[in-house]
């Protein structure tokens, strides 16, 4: 009867027991040490685990506000990529609507761009086709290169 009683008893002090348990495989890790050095070493293993703890809640607090800030940044350049897209529609549209003829080339001297009034006005489109200004008897003349050795000629007015 008493081991029965015995056993009732730890069931109701799990706490106790676990940290009896934890008590003596610590005492087991340092079996010559006396409690002033077991004492010791368990303060120095507590510390350093709030250290690690706060080390941790640091890091996972700049990390939140980081990825806060990398979220912010994502929605302004997509709204900014937005308000490019409705800009090059806007221009777009202006331009196939402009009476006068226009060739946008890029940086290259290459065309990237005409409206229908400039095909309509040189016969077809230059899309593609690399275009030089020149100055022939005081006339500007616009040269498409569409081979190395076919050039054609085109007078128009630079502004």
């Amino acid at each position: 009867m008493s081991h029965a009683h015995v056993v009732m008893e730890s069931r109701h002090q799990p706490d106790a027991n676990a940290a009896a348990d934890v008590n003596d495989k610590v005492t087991a890790l340092f079996p010559q040490q006396d409690d002033e050095a077991v004492d010791s070493a368990l303060e120095l293993f507590n510390r350093m685990s709030r250290q690690i703890t706060d080390s941790y809640r640091t890091l996972e607090s700049r990390v939140n506000q980081l990825s806060g800030e990398l979220s912010y940044e994502s929605r302004q350049r997509q709204q900014e990529l937005e308000q490019k897209e409705q800009l090059a529609d806007r221009l777009s549209t202006l331009l196939n609507a402009l009476p006068a003829g226009v060739v946008v080339l890029d940086k290259h001297g290459t065309v990237s761009q005409s409206n229908p009034a400039a095909i309509a006005l040189l016969g077809f489109s230059f899309l593609g086709c690399p275009l030089a200004l020149c100055k022939t008897d005081g006339v500007n003349q616009l040269v498409c290169i569409r081979a190395t050795i076919t050039l054609e000629l085109f007078p128009f007015v630079v502004t």
